[in-house]
């Protein structure tokens, strides 16, 4: 099943007829799963590499012990704290949708307001900061 599109693998699954097919599905997805965990991806990206990781927790406003949880991939972060460390490293918005991917978070989404609201904010490189008076003048929660 290896580089199957969404649409393929849902076409497979749809047509499975017993538990022992879905077993052998299950197993072929887990052998072919290929993606790095979030807190990888995250501190391979340039950017990030670029900051100190004490800088990255300032700017992101996450407590430190979590923060470094979060890194060390002992946590795994909810997905205003993605945004949040995708905004202090001053990520794009691909780079903080792969984040929020491989974090297993729901992506931004342009209907809904405060999704766009933080689309709006990531294309204009704004900080955490900037980005929560942003939300707070919308009458939207802020970056928790």
């Amino acid at each position: 099943m290896l580089h199957r599109t969404t649409d393929d693998l849902m076409n497979v699954l749809i047509n499975i007829q017993d538990q022992n097919q879905l077993d052998s599905f299950l197993a072929d997805q887990e052998t072919n799963r290929s993606l790095p965990p979030f807190h990888t991806y995250y501190s391979s990206l340039e950017k990030v590499g670029q900051l100190k990781k004490a800088d990255l927790m300032r700017a992101s406003g996450i407590e430190r012990s979590y923060f470094y949880q979060i890194i060390d991939g002992r946590k795994q972060p909810g997905r205003d704290k993605v945004i949040a460390m995708g905004l202090a490293a001053a990520l794009n918005l691909k780079e903080i949708l792969r984040c929020l991917e491989l974090a297993h978070q729901p992506l931004l989404y342009s209907r809904d307001k405060r999704d766009s609201i933080l689309i709006y904010a990531i294309q204009q490189g704004k900080t955490v900061a900037e980005t929560n008076e942003l939300l707070y003048g919308y009458g939207e929660n802020i970056l928790s």
